[in-house]
């Protein structure tokens, strides 16, 4: 079973690159490399138009997010989800 392209593409960049290897690193430095490494293979986010953070009875945290374009008369419809209960609205 051979590789994606873009797999074999990402191993190849991986092997000539000249930052040391995460493991043979202390663990302050490694989330260093990693952050300022990782936007090189991150997908693009999807535009939000707005973030809700919903709490519900446990307590439990859920986040809403609205997609830019749709109505923003839109509700998300939580009504069949069980055990949430009276649920509290916080825009973020």
């Amino acid at each position: 079973m051979s590789l994606h392209p873009q797999v074999v593409q990402l191993l190849e960049r991986v092997a000539k690159s000249p930052l040391p290897l995460l493991h043979e690193v202390p663990a302050h430095v490694a989330r260093r490399i990693y952050r300022d490494t990782r936007a090189a293979l991150a997908p693009k986010p999807p535009e939000v138009a707005e973030v809700r953070l919903l709490i519900a009875p446990g307590p439990v945290a859920l986040r809403y997010y609205r997609p830019r374009g749709a109505r923003a008369d839109a509700q998300a419809d939580l009504s069949a989800t069980p055990n949430l209960g009276e649920r509290r609205m916080v825009s973020v």
